[in-house]
């Protein structure tokens, strides 16, 4: 029938075999993995890298806003300024 110590050397092959094999498998399946993850970081990284300038954008947004709010007042009172002086000397001539 079947003798343990007679097909010793066979099974002693059959798992060096099935050892190389699974090691091969992993390997390559690693690989592959290893790429497809490295290309899904590199996404990540990239829309980090669109997000963060995006937010850069935005804070100076406000910035921005409050400049343009603060050359609009002064532009404002200047002209109140104007107004006042246009009528102060069409008062001064009329009177």
């Amino acid at each position: 029938m079947f003798n343990l110590s007679e097909n010793l050397h066979i099974i002693f092959w059959f798992l060096l075999l099935l050892k190389v094999v699974l090691i091969i498998y992993f390997v390559i399946n690693h690989q592959k993995l290893k790429a497809v993850e490295t290309n899904r970081l590199n996404l990540l990284y990239a829309e980090y890298k669109a997000e963060k300038n995006k937010a850069i954008k935005l804070k100076k947004t406000p910035k921005q806003i409050q400049l343009l709010k603060k050359n609009t007042h002064q532009k404002i009172l200047k002209i109140k300024i104007d107004v006042v002086n246009i009528r102060f000397t069409l008062n001064e001539i009329f009177n």
